[in-house]
């Protein structure tokens, strides 16, 4: 039976565990009804899980037994998603499906053609660390602050492969298939409604980043970024 799976910011050894964390012990206790010897999953922010079994509520507090670690899962892909901001709900969407896909990081960048520039961090990141717990992933993807497109182009220098997206395609990406190393990081960017405009795909061709189509269709911003993780994930993945 698949069980529940839980973020917390502590670490974990094993033995009883006391949990003070009310949205936590409320989520546990009242909405879902687990009782005393029932179990869970426990993530952290280091990327350790353990599966733990229910003893007692105490007023607002839990009290749980660490019965086993998990061992860390290894990746050899990590995601960046550098995503346009969009309207709110928008946004919010890229971000809740973007972590269910395993993106590592998310950065809102501001582009030519962005409208809409603010956005709630506190929100994303409850939306990020609730679409983790249910896609069973370990890591709650990091999600920066907004920074201008050229400036995102600039950072993504460290990156081993950088893709953006726009109505042409600069062809070469299939190489990734073959990595040079055992761990990848892969930079993908996304644009606004109306796409980046040709001065900003020229900058991205000086830093010699792909420019990369879906088969000349044209997607909407937040399809396009969910197309663009699962696409990326499984060309090294295949």
């Amino acid at each position: 039976m698949k069980l529940h799976r839980f973020f917390i910011t502590t670490g974990f050894t094993k033995g009883e565990m006391r949990i003070t964390n009310l949205e936590l012990v409320h989520q546990l206790r009242d909405v879902l009804k687990l009782h005393p010897g029932e179990a869970c999953i426990l993530f952290n922010a280091t990327e350790q899980e353990a599966r733990v079994t229910i003893m007692e509520y105490i007023e607002n507090e839990l009290i749980v037994s660490i019965d086993e670690i998990l061992e860390k899962r290894e990746e050899k892909i990590k995601i960046i998603l550098y995503c346009a901001v969009l309207k709110r709900e928008n946004f919010e969407f890229v971000v809740q499906k973007a972590t269910e896909l395993g993106v590592n990081e998310i950065v809102p960048i501001i582009t030519q053609r962005t409208i809409k520039t603010g956005l709630k961090q506190e929100r994303l990141e409850k939306i990020a660390t609730e679409a983790t717990e249910q896609s069973e992933h370990t890591r709650i993807p990091f999600i920066q602050k907004p920074i201008s497109f050229f400036d995102a182009l600039h950072r993504a220098q460290d990156h081993d492969k950088v893709f953006v997206l726009h109505t042409e395609n600069s062809g070469g990406e299939n190489d990734i298939l073959s990595p040079t190393k055992t761990q990848m990081s892969i930079g993908i960017f996304v644009g606004p409604e109306g796409g980046f405009t040709l001065e900003e795909v020229q900058k991205a061709k000086e830093y010699s980043y792909y420019i990369h189509t879906f088969s000349g269709m044209i997607l909407r911003a937040e399809t396009a970024a969910m197309v663009s993780v699962f696409w990326a994930r499984n060309l090294l993945s295949s």
